[in-house]
């Protein structure tokens, strides 16, 4: 523990060092680097802990240069938090082209807003947009992060598009009874590792790296860019543990989150009852009773309970005429089931830019819910969002993407339709 600790020092001690001994103007950067480049990431490094399953904490410092008006993107600093992952500390300082500190702000400067449209909502945004009277313009950062729940590690994001980099590493130190997963993505990077016999710790790092320079016309560079991806093998968030080794196993964790808030009342199903007793088929039921959500509910972003996995019970939606996707791809479920047809949640990422899943990585890497229903030989895909969705069918941002259906047995990876 000792030898721990003592590493650590000398590791904080050169951290600091580096960015204070660095002379940080502009025309010290090689002309190599500035080729095709906007920015220049001159010092880049971070230190990601894991102390218990429910316990890390995040620690960075990034020393930027912008070149020219083109890498304005990086003299926005904006953080999203919940009450599970919160910004512990943030100091920015600006420095002229000279290398001339003309600015700092702290935390206290940021501004602060609710996430979502404020109705029902735990999450919270730090923004904070820095002038630039001139380029070129160095931006320096140091940033803590305290993580109460450890269902996703950041990852390390090696480069962004047009942004060279001078110097950059990211540790990881993880107990060794909890372990770490990690997978590169775009590049051959393997990590120094070591252990002291109680934590492992894995170091990736590079240096003088030329900017990545996308396609014209070119919206996927996430796809492309150099990154390391780190998830956890056992993870906890609030009171629900889980395990992320396979797709099952955390589809279980989810099903256990979402555990019990499928229930109406009994008014409620009858209304349900009474509004398809006419209807033959599950399949034309099924469309009933969505067209019938499409026409009366309205979606709401709700980031609450556990960092908006965990979705309000159905009779809160059903009172409030409003949810978010989980919220009303539940409501919808249970609905289906009063009326002893079959569903299942399906949770799914629809960013544009983001990757398929790997079906040998499991990761938390979502940001919607859709709902799917097996009947007459058939899957019926909803999108209990969108408003103006035919019946059966996904847009653009949920179809033929890989998925997590949640099932009774756990999680199955699934390919979403055409």
């Amino acid at each position: 523990m000792k030898k721990y600790l003592l590493l650590m020092l000398i590791a904080g001690a050169s951290f600091a060092a580096n960015a204070q001994e660095m002379d940080l103007a502009a025309d010290k950067i090689p002309d190599s680097l500035k080729k095709n480049a906007d920015a220049v990431s001159r010092l880049d490094k971070t230190v990601f802990q894991v102390y218990d399953i429910d316990r890390a904490s995040y620690k960075t410092r990034e020393i930027i240069t912008v070149l020219n008006q083109n890498g304005r993107g990086h003299l926005v600093f904006q953080f999203e938090g919940s009450k599970f992952v919160k910004l512990s500390d943030v100091e920015i300082k600006v420095y002229d082209a000279s290398g001339k500190q003309i600015n700092k702000y702290k935390k206290k400067d940021l501004q602060t807003f609710n996430i979502g449209e404020g109705l029902i909502d735990d999450g919270i945004r730090n923004y904070l947009v820095i002038g630039a009277t001139s380029y070129p313009v160095t931006i320096e950062t140091t940033m803590e992060v305290d993580f109460r729940g450890t269902l996703v590690y950041p990852g390390y994001r090696i480069s962004a598009p047009r942004t060279a980099i001078m110097e950059s590493s990211y540790t990881a130190i993880v107990p060794k009874t909890l372990g770490l997963r990690y997978r590169a993505k775009n590049i051959k990077l393997d990590p120094i590792r070591s252990d002291d016999g109680k934590n492992e710790t894995f170091v990736w790092s590079t240096k003088n790296v030329a900017p990545l320079v996308p396609e014209d016309g070119s919206l996927r560079t996430a796809k492309s860019s150099p990154q390391i991806n780190l998830a956890p093998n056992k993870f906890k968030l609030d009171n629900y543990e889980g395990d992320m080794t396979s797709w099952k196993n955390y589809g279980k964790w989810y099903a256990d989150v979402i555990s019990g808030t499928d229930n109406l009342s009994e008014s409620k199903k009858s209304f349900y009852k009474n509004m398809v007793k006419d209807v033959s088929s599950d399949r034309e039921k099924v469309k009933v009773i969505y067209e019938y959500l499409q026409k009366n509910f309205r979606y709401v972003s709700i980031q609450l309970g556990i960092g908006g996995q965990r979705p309000l019970p159905a009779e809160f939606t059903d009172d409030k005429k409003y949810g978010d996707c989980k919220g009303l791809s539940n409501y919808v479920h249970a609905v289906l089931k009063s009326l002893g047809i079959r569903s299942h949640l399906v949770i799914i990422n629809r960013s544009e830019n983001e990757d398929d899943l790997d079906p040998n990585f499991p990761i938390e890497a979502f940001n919607h819910v859709i709902l799917m229903a097996p009947v007459a030989k058939d899957s019926i895909w909803m999108d209990c969002t969108n408003k103006t969705s035919l019946f059966g069918e996904l847009d653009y941002s949920t179809e033929n993407r890989f998925a997590v259906l949640v099932t009774e047995q756990g999680g199955v990876l699934v390919k979403t339709p055409e």
